[in-house]
């Protein structure tokens, strides 16, 4: 034992391994060999560490990820046990008995680097397995993500990614997708060392998240990659419709799937599945695809179905009947499956014409049959037999219905529908379009074959509308163009095709309806506004029809010089869907005004009659592919109010006022608004005046101010001018005159003195709830045939009084109660001449009241 110093000493343990245990040890020391001093120190023995396992044994370059070393009696230090990755050392996270945890620290480069474990506080360095084999890691080099394919799917998940790297991927234990960091899959397949497969998990949100692969599924997974490729979660399209939903089993049908939604990436991306074949599709709009259903998809015809099998004493058995087909593939399948089961086997979803031949029919059980025509519930037992072989012989009439659905990433995700396309062997007329037309005739239709198309030697197409048969004309593949003929009413024909030169006529699943023309009597207003114009136009006549395809076509037509617009831009057309109201009266809706070709900004034009005057709307309607003129109207520049004169007047009405301002026309519609209150019809005085007659104003006690406005048309009312305000007052009560008298000769000053509190006690009483008061009516026009809704508005209307409207003093109509504010009465059909007529509202308490005039339309063009 030599001496390090004369105060220190080098001994060596001996070896203890013989003892079984691992104690602490006192350390005597002796100079001579024979007498030991006692130090008063101990020594702790202890087992053997060993390691039997280190996981994983790599990790990405830049660190990060926990390493386990697994063995035992690894706890030999507590305080310093250092993880060395090469030149490299990381303290250990963790230290068990079993267990030591590290953290890989990051590497300049990659490739294997030898591992070990050390203690700072003793001797012991571990660098080898229990086997003595050397403990390596590898740091692997950083993969690099250069596309995921495909690059959107749906929110629900499961879509099959295929990501590919540019660098090999390592052979690892396990590999995972990583989705935004966080979200994990296994990874389903490793093709060629560079491609990835796997399904993406659900999402919650729609957008775009970040890929990557991982060599584990922690809740902060270690990346193997770096990439700024991003997948995109996308909302699920609606899919709801698809014509024609029947083809021929002979040849191609050009098919359309309507939904919403279907853009969601590269438009060749889209693809149709028909049955279990997918096909390219075409991307017409976010709203429809069209893509081309093949002939009839094969489908595997029956030959025989036969029952076999046996028990243990060698008699026949019903576990099992095997289905023959005729391409040489037998299918077992078990006696008690169910109906779906059974139809999904012999892929017959939807057949329903089908024939069955039986080679022993008293040896099949008839519930057989009904299961094979799909009309038995599910779970039902199929079939029961009472020897060894049957055979059974389809005839197939009718061809395989096919499920569709349709993929938007290149045939990854496909949504299922509930749509079916059905193929048929016979020639089909399966549309028409337009449905409707005039009995006059001379609609041009165009007619959706199927099971049939155009060829060189087929060109004697007759339409056949009810029994007339009318030329047709091949448009392309599988549309035919023809004319309606001419119909004696209004009636509902089916329409079918025959080919003379082939004798073939098709079945007809389209129908055509004729309408008389549609007679116009009138249009209101019969002028609009330069801006600002009406709501609708009012058309009435005769044959109205409702129908989706029912238009109103504004053409817009300015005066052919003046107002800095040229000559080309003079005519504008615009197109609006018809409101059907019934057989007699439609409106046109939201007619334009002539803000399109003139400044936004400066509005100064619409007020200039001289830039405006001329300009006019015409008014056609269009139903399909018939056309019928209604009128043209004048567009009139915007009325301007600047004062009027007097200022003042009795809230019971009647007073005359004159309105001055600018663009007043002598028109048949000319009317004053006193606050939304509609006055009689106004005189026309001259190009700056009108006279205006107050209408009645609900009864009250002091000042009330309206604005007073101006329409050339009946409707459309001049804009609110602060100088052009009418003050209502109560009747007056005079309290004292004085003098009494004076000199004939005049000149003499008269004090006069209002009774205020008679005149306030007085228009309390006549706003009693009790007392009923009519406004004005909503609208004050309609048409003469009358069946139009009117509100009556007011105030002190009840449920309780029983009320009716007479319109002109002829005819009753009982008014529903709406609210205290309103009456509804359904105006009658005219009966006499008069365009104008007095509405009164009788109440069964005895008052008849004036609601105001009503205009009834048409009024000749």
């Amino acid at each position: 034992m030599p001496l390090a110093s004369d105060y220190e000493v080098e001994c060596v343990s001996p070896n203890h391994q013989h003892l079984g245990e691992t104690p602490a040890v006192y350390i005597d020391i002796s100079l001579n060999g024979v007498d030991f001093f006692a130090s008063g120190l101990s020594f702790q023995y202890t087992n053997q560490p060993l390691i039997y396992s280190m996981a994983p044994e790599y990790g990405p370059v830049s660190g990060g990820n926990t390493i386990v070393i697994n063995g035992k009696s690894l706890d030999f230090s507590q305080d310093n046990l250092l993880c060395n990755f090469g030149d490299t050392q990381t303290m250990a996270s963790s230290v068990l008995e079993s267990k030591i945890t590290c953290i890989a620290p990051a590497s300049t480069k990659h490739g294997i680097v030898p591992f070990r474990i050390a203690s700072g506080d003793t001797n012991v360095t571990l660098d080898r397995y229990h086997d003595y084999t050397v403990i390596q890691y590898t740091y692997l080099p950083p993969l690099i993500v250069s596309s995921v394919y495909p690059s959107f799917g749906s929110m629900s998940g499961g879509t099959l990614l295929s990501i590919t790297v540019i660098e090999v991927i390592p052979n690892v234990d396990e590999l995972y997708c990583v989705f935004e960091g966080n979200m994990t899959t296994v990874a389903l397949s490793i093709s060629n060392r560079s491609l990835v497969s796997c399904l993406t998990p659900r999402s919650n949100t729609s957008g775009s998240i970040s890929i990557g692969l991982a060599q584990d599924k922690s809740a902060k997974p270690t990346l193997l990659t770096t990439s700024n490729v991003q997948f995109r979660y996308t909302t699920d399209p609606t899919i709801n419709g698809l014509y024609p939903c029947r083809g021929s089993s002979n040849s191609e049908t050009n098919i359309t799937l309507k939904g919403s939604s279907l853009l969601q990436g590269d438009i060749d991306s889209v693809v149709c599945k028909i049955g279990g074949y997918e096909l390219p599709a075409t991307f017409l709009s976010d709203e429809e695809v069209k893509c081309t259903a093949p002939p009839d998809i094969p489908t595997r015809e029956i030959q025989a179905i036969t029952v076999m099998g046996s028990s243990e004493d060698g008699s026949s058995s019903q576990d099992s009947f095997t289905i023959g087909f005729k391409d040489d593939v037998s299918d077992p399948i078990s006696i008690d499956s169910s109906a779906d089961e059974m139809r999904e086997l012999l892929a017959l979803l939807g057949l329903d014409d089908i024939s069955v031949s039986i080679e022993d029919e008293s040896s099949l059980d008839k519930t057989f049959l009904v299961t094979f025509l799909g009309m038995v519930q599910d779970h039902q037992p199929l079939i029961t037999v009472e020897q060894t072989t049957v055979d059974v012989f389809i005839d197939r009439r009718q061809s395989l219905c096919c499920n569709v659905s349709l993929s938007l990433n290149g045939g990854v995700d496909f949504y299922d529908t509930d749509l079916v396309f059905v193929y048929h062997d016979k020639v089909v007329v399966t549309g028409i379009t337009p449905i409707h037309g005039s009995t006059n005739g001379g609609t041009k239709v165009e007619l959706s074959m199927s099971g049939i198309s155009f060829s060189s030697g087929r060109t004697n197409a007759l339409c056949i509308f009810g029994s007339v048969e009318i030329q047709g004309m091949w448009m392309d593949g599988e549309t035919i163009s023809c004319v309606s003929p001419a119909s004696l009413d209004d009636a509902t024909v089916a329409v079918g095709v025959k080919f003379s030169d082939s004798g073939v006529r098709a079945e007809s699943m389209a129908i055509f309806t004729y309408h008389y023309e549609p007679e116009i009597l009138s249009i209101f207003p019969l002028s609009l506004p330069a801006l600002h114009a009406s709501k609708a136009l009012d058309v009435c006549g005769n044959h109205f029809y409702e129908s989706e395809l029912m238009i109103c076509v504004f053409d817009i037509s300015l005066p052919s010089e003046g107002g800095g617009v040229s000559s080309e831009d003079r005519l504008a057309t615009y197109r609006q869907l018809a409101t059907f109201h019934n057989s007699s009266h439609i409106q046109c809706p939201s007619p334009p005004s002539l803000q399109s070709f003139f400044s936004i900004i400066d509005q100064s034009w619409a007020s200039n009659s001289t830039l405006v005057g001329g300009s006019k709307l015409s008014i056609s309607l269009e139903s399909g592919a018939d056309n019928y003129y209604i009128g043209t109207i004048p567009f009139h520049a915007l009325v301007e109010t600047t004062s009027l004169f007097p200022e003042t007047g009795g809230r019971k009405g009647g007073t005359e006022v004159v309105v001055e301002g600018i663009n007043m026309m002598n028109t048949t519609h000319l009317t004053c608004q006193f606050g939304s209150v509609v006055s009689p019809l106004a005189q026309y005085i001259s190009p700056t005046k009108v006279l205006c007659i107050t209408p009645h104003y609900p009864d009250g006690y002091g000042r009330a101010v309206v604005p007073i406005q101006v329409a050339l048309n009946g409707v459309d009312f001049s804009l609110v001018a602060n100088d052009v305000m009418f003050e209502y007052h109560e009747p007056l009560i005079l309290k004292d005159v004085d003098p009494m008298a004076s000199l004939p000769m005049g000149g003499s000053t008269i004090n006069v003195a209002l009774d205020d509190e008679s005149m306030g006690f007085s228009a309390v009483r006549e706003r009693s709830p009790d007392m009923i008061v009519v406004s004005h009516l909503d609208p004050p026009y309609g048409p003469k045939s009358g069946g139009n809704v009117v509100t009556i508005v007011g105030h002190g209307f009840t449920a309780n009084h029983a009320t009716s409207c007479s319109f002109g003093g002829v005819t009753i109509i009982t008014a529903s109660f709406v609210s205290e504010e309103s009456l509804s009465c359904v105006a009658p059909q005219s009966v006499e001449d008069d365009m104008l007529v007095d509405v009164v509202i009788s109440v069964d308490n005895g008052d008849d009241l004036i609601g105001g005039q009503y205009m009834y339309l048409p009024i000749k063009l």
